[in-house]
């Protein structure tokens, strides 16, 4: 389904009355486009240390009804905990526990986290991650013994640069650093502070990589 702010909106007045006994305060809502955090529940302050509310929700995996539904019960909750100054022993700890629970009686499955390893990506988002796909950039690097009998390739970030090449150096090992769009290396991990590589030797993907 679309997510738009008026079906956040109105989800939010239904679960207040049906689960809050109508007492949360009207947040301010968002639509978010992250892929880590599906709801979130932000506190700010205004001018007169009066304490509001922002609920923000993703829009990045294409969900049900129920899933959007879950998620902002979910933040719903935290808003609960935070309005009514009740102290919890985690951001998910036992009281938090407690209202999923009676909560979840309604056929719900409200948890500390969600498993989104089955959740598919909207169009918009499909496209988004195609076009960081396109265009980026990977760091890198290729070593070698002084016979160059074994050649090894890894894959390093902008940051740990300076330190890579002083570990290449501090070994006395020929290399070559590269920067390239070729997309074969997204499956490589960043190395940073221990460098170990794949053997290129037989393996002819990576053979244009080779320190001739």
């Amino acid at each position: 389904m679309k997510l738009t702010l008026l079906y956040i909106e109105n989800s939010f007045i239904k679960y207040n009355e049906k689960y809050f006994n109508g007492e949360l305060v009207m947040p301010t809502f968002e639509i978010t486009n992250s892929k880590r955090v599906l709801g979130q529940m932000a506190t700010k302050y205004d001018m007169f240390y009066k304490k509001r509310f922002i609920l923000g929700v993703s829009k990045y995996y294409d969900r049900t009804e129920k899933q959007y539904d879950e998620t902002i019960i979910h933040e719903m909750i935290h808003q609960y905990i935070s309005q009514k100054n009740i102290q919890d022993n985690g951001n998910h700890g036992r009281y938090f526990k407690f209202m999923c629970s009676v909560i979840n009686k309604d056929g719900w499955n409200l948890q500390r986290t969600t498993n989104i390893s089955d959740w598919k990506l909207t169009e918009e988002s499909k496209q988004k991650e195609e076009r960081i796909k396109r265009n980026k950039v990977y760091n890198i690097g290729v070593f070698c013994k002084p016979n160059r009998d074994k050649q090894f390739i890894f894959r390093y970030a902008d940051c740990c640069e300076s330190r890579i090449k002083r570990i290449l150096e501090y070994n006395k090992l020929e290399y070559k650093l590269y920067k390239t769009k070729d997309s074969i290396f997204d499956k490589f991990k960043n190395t940073q502070n221990r460098i170990c590589g794949v053997l290129i030797d037989g393996n002819e993907i990576y053979e244009k990589y080779r320190i001739k």
